[in-house]
């Protein structure tokens, strides 16, 4: 079973990064579902929205993440790597940290 894609593999497509096998992948996730490519839309536009600042604020950057994220869990758009997991294996010292 392959691995769920993450954020950074999104971003490793959107900046052009990644290998190709990982583009099919993140194609594949996009036509499976209307909400990956919603979710594949709005980072996108992030994406974007970030690379024609001038000067990049990371407040902003990060008040515009957060409004996205926001946004995304409220319409129930599934994020990258929260799939539940088929086996959920417990971190190590969690039990040490009184988790």
């Amino acid at each position: 079973m392959e691995r769920p894609l993450s954020w950074q593999n999104l971003v490793d497509c959107l900046a052009g990064e990644a290998p190709d096998k990982l583009q099919q992948r993140v194609q594949q996730w996009r036509l499976a579902d209307p909400r990956h490519e919603a979710v594949w839309q709005a980072l996108q536009q992030l994406w974007e929205a970030t690379a024609v600042a001038t000067s990049p604020n990371p407040a902003m950057l990060e008040q515009r993440w957060q409004e996205l994220l926001r946004k995304m869990r409220q319409r129930g758009l599934p994020l990258p790597g929260s799939e539940p997991s088929p086996t959920k294996k417990p971190c190590k010292g969690c039990d040490a940290q009184g988790s």
